[in-house]
């Protein structure tokens, strides 16, 4: 959060670190070092190891004497100095920067430090003519994460959806559609179910006969080159899949600003690359097929011996439009961690092309989730896993006693369900894998999403039954209970987890920030009562509290979580 007295301590330990005499970091630098310190006192801590000789010793006298917002500064613990603050001066600082700026508090001078170049993000990425995959469910939470963070951080990146609309999987699908006498542009809404049959069924075949692969084959080849035929049924399946895809979407919270596809880039718009690449002595012929030789070593194909492109020649042509489409410079591409040559294969021959901006191109990989699935059996499809998610809490709603009374249980219970997933997936530090459990990702008691929603709606309940207008200018000064100014203190750490988060593009950090944040919070509403106590203590408890759910709901915002109100 921005908390000016950290902003203003930077710029006075700067000031006394210029006249040592020798190299000393400087403001910006020091803002990012100081951290939080967490529990009642009102302080910041800062490394030593980070400061020159003498340092020390010269801020220990320097710097009280130069603010009254630094009362001492003492040794801490692992070569840490310990700058204690002015306790009611930081309360103020903390809860009045969050009541005045509800929707942009976090945002100041560390953030604009943090803050990074203009970015385009590729995420989710499913394959069309078939239902949303459990496969992509990582790609598409990591990537809406990824998103949010950049843009609660710094600019708003571009949010892009790169379907699989493209390659061999559509002649396959083609050939089987023809051979089965099915028009996709006829089929109705179950239409995806549909395709998926005979896809799976021409799959099938193709493995034991030649003619049915050749068909596929061919199939491709001729969409690939314009066939009119074979481009109506691409785009009626297309169709098909978008439609189902947005309803998924939807459901998960996540938007896109684009909805592109490798259909983009035939073997028509691959031409400049390959030829550029051949024109500087890059490309060399393998058995029929054209493939790259990498400046550092090794190479990778471009073309297949029948002229027909692969996924690295469409990214690269992908990459070059992008650039010129939204005239960003740093290239996000959340996929998992199998597909790490790939993108360094990207990255080289995009630099080879001469592109200055080809260091911008950035692989952010992540694990696999196993075991994933339902009592039915094992998941396949997004809206399996969603459905059990949902039905999943429903019961447990309908078997407490506690559930208050919702006119959308069902709506109620997928938001929470949902929620549930998606911690359980971004607990986990990014490129782990790791075994998916129904028990402990719908557990309402300890670490998870559940937790997470139930809290926020304690805490929205607590405003509107507490008997007390909210005050943003109640007096700080009279929260000096351990509980409360370890809360104060806790809030004031957010922006810290929200920059490191950012700049490791890890998940993990806010998701257990927020669990701390929560247990802080949990041990203050059960030693602070509202309701009943005198006014301006009460106005003072209140301004805390909810000083504590704007920052707990923008934390489930970054995670893509939408905080309930009432459960």
């Amino acid at each position: 959060m921005s908390v000016p007295v950290r902003a203003t301590v930077a710029a006075r330990l700067a000031d006394a670190l210029s006249g040592l005499g020798s190299p000393a970091p400087g403001a910006a630098e020091l803002l990012r070092q100081l951290t939080v310190t967490r529990g009642p006192h009102a302080s910041l801590t800062l490394a030593t190891a980070a400061l020159p000789a003498g340092a020390a010793q010269h801020l220990r006298a320097a710097l009280p004497s130069s603010t009254g917002l630094v009362r001492a500064v003492e040794e801490g613990r692992r070569g840490q100095l310990l700058l204690e603050l002015e306790p009611v001066q930081f309360r103020r600082d903390v809860l009045g920067g969050i009541a005045r700026q509800p929707d942009a508090f976090w945002r100041g001078a560390l953030t604009e430090v943090a803050a990074g170049e203009p970015a385009l993000v590729e995420f989710s990425s499913p394959n069309i003519a078939k239902p949303f995959h459990v496969g992509h469910l990582r790609s598409t939470v990591v990537g809406n994460f990824v998103c949010n963070v950049l843009a609660a951080v710094g600019p708003a990146p571009v949010r892009l959806n790169y379907l699989g609309d493209w390659g061999a999987q559509f002649g396959l699908l083609s050939a089987g559609c023809e051979a089965a006498g099915l028009d996709a542009e006829t089929l109705g809404d179950d239409g995806i179910s549909r395709l998926l049959e005979v896809y799976i069924d021409t799959c099938r075949r193709a493995e034991t006969e030649p003619a049915v692969r050749e068909a596929s084959r061919r199939a491709f080849h001729r969409l690939e080159m314009g066939d009119a035929t074979e481009r109506r049924r691409w785009a009626a399946c297309r169709r098909l899949s978008l439609d189902s895809l947005r309803a998924a979407y939807q459901r998960l919270a996540v938007t896109f600003d684009a909805f592109d596809g490798e259909s983009m880039y035939p073997a028509s718009k691959c031409e400049s690359v390959m030829t550029r690449l051949d024109e500087s002595g890059a490309l060399v012929q393998r058995g029929g097929a054209t493939v790259a030789v990498l400046e550092g070593g090794g190479e990778a194909t471009l073309a297949r011996a029948d002229g027909s492109t692969v996924y690295l020649t469409r990214d690269l042509a992908a990459a070059e439009d992008r650039y010129r489409r939204f005239g960003r410079r740093r290239l996000l591409y959340v996929v998992d961690a199998g597909q790490a040559v790939h993108f360094a294969n990207l990255r080289a021959l995009l630099s080879q092309l001469g592109h200055d901006w080809a260091g911008g191109v950035q692989h952010v990989p992540f694990g696999l989730i196993r075991g994933m699935s339902t009592r039915r059996g094992e998941a396949v499809f997004m809206h399996d896993l969603l459905d059990e998610a949902r039905e999943r809490m429903l019961e447990r709603q309908r078997a407490s006693p506690n559930t208050a009374h919702l006119e959308n249980p069902e709506g109620t219970a997928d938001v929470v369900g949902i929620s549930a997933v998606i911690i359980h997936d971004l607990r986990q530090r990014r490129q782990r894998s790791y075994d998916f459990s129904w028990e402990a990702a719908l557990r309402p008691s300890g670490d998870g999403g559940v937790r997470l929603q139930y809290l926020h709606a304690r805490l929205c309940s607590l405003e509107r039954r507490c008997g007390v207008a909210l005050n943003p200018e109640a007096d700080a000064a009279l929260l000096v209970e351990p509980e409360a100014t370890a809360l104060v203190a806790e809030l004031a750490r957010y922006e810290e987890a929200l920059v490191a988060s950012h700049d490791q593009l890890e998940p993990c950090k806010i998701v257990t920030y927020l669990f701390g944040l929560a247990n802080t919070l949990g041990r203050a509403l059960t030693r602070l009562p509202v309701k009943g106590a005198p006014r301006a203590e009460a106005e003072a408890r209140l301004l805390v509290f909810h000083a504590g759910r704007l920052t707990l709901a923008q934390g489930m915002k970054v995670l893509g979580l939408r905080p309930l109100e009432r459960m």
